[in-house]
């Protein structure tokens, strides 16, 4: 009879042994399933971030490929203009400053080089009896206009 109680003992606990094995087992598996599930949840976050840094860095790309050039000219005439009775594009023969080469010196044109907004100002002086008429264009029609009748300054 010993000897069936120890077998049936030795029995017990190798079906004990067996059974805490095998929810040790289903305890591994449950947590390598969880981390197979986090592993590919970071793998798709990652992918995302790829995704929109590649993205950034084609903006960026280009907005560095644009043109970001400051334009600005400065010129003045260094002779009196006559032009009785006729229109006459002002050609500046001194040129300061001419940056982003809007101003084309030949034609008397400024063609600006980048879309943006723009501001001009001049100065002018009429003298005699003869009157003055200065007009700014922007693609031949008259956006500024200064009429003066005598000697005068305008601007």
């Amino acid at each position: 009879m010993k000897t069936f109680a120890t077998l049936l003992f030795a029995l017990v606990l190798v079906l004990v042994e067996s059974n805490c094995t095998g929810n040790k087992s289903k305890i591994m598996e449950h947590r390598m399933s969880t981390a197979e599930a986090k592993l590919q949840q970071a793998q798709h976050r990652m992918s995302t971030a790829e995704a929109k840094l590649q993205q950034a860095q084609t903006k960026l790309n280009h907005l560095s490929g644009q043109k970001k050039d400051h334009i600005a000219f400065s010129a003045t005439i260094t002779r009196t203009i006559t032009a009785v009775g006729n229109p006459l594009t002002v050609r500046f023969d001194k040129v300061f400053l001419n940056d982003g080469n809007g101003y084309t010196r030949h034609s008397g044109h400024f063609k600006a080089p980048v879309a943006g907004v723009y501001a001009f100002t001049f100065h002018g002086l009429s003298s005699g009896n003869k009157g003055t008429i200065a007009h700014l264009m922007l693609n031949g029609n008259v956006v500024l206009g200064a009429r003066h009748n005598s000697l005068t300054y305008f601007s």
